[in-house]
C-alpha cells in the first residue's frame, strides 16, 4: 500500500480531501517541513499545519486498524524498497 492507496482507502470511509489537502498531506509524508510546504504552495505555514492537523484528526477518529502510524510505516517501506 502506498500513500495514494492509503488516501483512497480513507476516501472510501467518507473522508474527502481537496486537492490542496492531498498535496499538503502528501508533501508532509514525503518529509517536507511545514515551512517548505508553505513556500512551495504559496500558503501560510499556519494554514499548512492546520490542514495537516485536520487530516490527522479525521483519520484518527475514523479509521480503526489503518491509522496514521501504519500509513507512515507502509509509505516508508515502499520508499526503502524503491531506493
Amino acid at each position: 500500500m502506498d500513500f495514494v492507496d492509503s488516501i483512497d482507502r480513507l476516501e472510501e470511509k467518507d473522508i474527502k480531501l481537496s486537492k490542496m489537502e492531498k498535496t499538503i498531506v502528501g508533501l508532509r509524508f514525503e518529509g517536507l517541513t511545514f515551512k517548505e510546504i508553505a513556500k512551495a504552495l504559496c500558503v501560510s505555514i499556519t494554514y499548512a499545519h492546520q490542514v495537516f492537523r485536520s487530516f490527522y484528526n479525521k483519520i484518527k477518529e475514523t479509521i480503526h486498524g489503518v491509522g496514521v502510524s501504519n500509513i507512515v510505516k507502509e509509505f516508508k517501506k515502499k520508499q526503502v524498497l524503491h531506493t
